[in-house]
């Protein structure tokens, strides 16, 4: 079977948040915190899902996943949060949802980008406050590369980075976040800025920029990947169809 390109095999990275209903806290003490951990493991198990980082806090958690078949994402992730909804639920005599929404997803496509989200889960707790160091955090996966221990095995440095041209060393050094994550939005004066910078660098009027393939995929790009910005947001501001800002995402026109 011939080998996936690069480019393939990255944007099978997949950065996921998962947050507590009306962001309430959903895990209150170590014991609830294990029982995730414990469910996470059984549906790697049962699902071709690999968990590359992760971070639990009180009220969200935050997955660096890999999947060849990202349809077993979903199974995945419906696997574990159904059955710690169940046992939450049991456990403080409750019943309705636990979770807010559907979880959150967001592709990684490069090199760079895989790096800066395993930085930004690992310094979640030490950008809410919750420790001075992201390896005094007991519930991420930053002591997990230290000891290779968990979810972080040798033979999952080897699959998802060292075969792909990232060392182990890399990993886990600060790498500077110019990438926005999920819950960080990209508002509107963030958007025009970008789009006024672009035209300036490349020379062009919007009406050029619109007729050139190439530099309006380079654009849309740079708004969805380093600036998290939603298809959505990205037509409305270049005026262009969602459907069609989706398609050159993907490259299919």
């Amino acid at each position: 079977m011939p080998r996936k390109s690069r480019k393939d095999i990255l944007s099978n990275f997949l950065h996921i948040m998962v947050q507590g209903l009306k962001k309430e806290y959903i895990f209150n003490k170590d014991e609830e915190i294990k029982k995730y951990f414990k469910f996470l493991l059984e549906s790697t198990k049962e699902f071709n899902v690999k968990i590359v980082a992760y971070c639990i806090m009180n009220n969200h958690v935050h997955l660096l996943v890999f999947a060849e078949d990202k349809t077993e994402v979903s199974k995945f992730m419906k696997n574990t949060n159904t059955k710690y909804g169940i046992y939450y639920n049991k456990s403080h005599n409750r019943c309705g949802y636990v979770f807010r929404n559907r979880y959150k997803v967001q592709e990684i496509y490069t090199k760079a980008q895989l790096l800066s989200c395993i930085n930004y889960i690992h310094n979640n707790p030490v950008k809410a406050g919750m420790c001075n160091n992201k390896w005094d955090y007991m519930y991420s996966s930053y002591n997990d590369y230290l000891l290779q221990k968990r979810f972080i095995n040798e033979e999952l440095i080897k699959e998802c980075f060292i075969n792909h041209g990232i060392s182990f060393e890399s990993i886990l050094k600060e790498h500077h976040e110019s990438y926005k994550f999920i819950e960080e939005k990209c508002d509107d004066t963030i958007k025009i800025k970008v789009i006024k910078e672009f035209l300036q660098k490349e020379n062009l009027n919007f009406k050029e920029l619109k007729n050139n393939k190439f530099l309006l995929r380079k654009l849309i790009l740079e708004l969805y990947i380093n600036y998290n910005c939603t298809q959505k947001e990205i037509g409305e501001c270049l005026q262009i169809n969602k459907i069609k800002v989706n398609r050159i995402i993907k490259n299919e026109i």
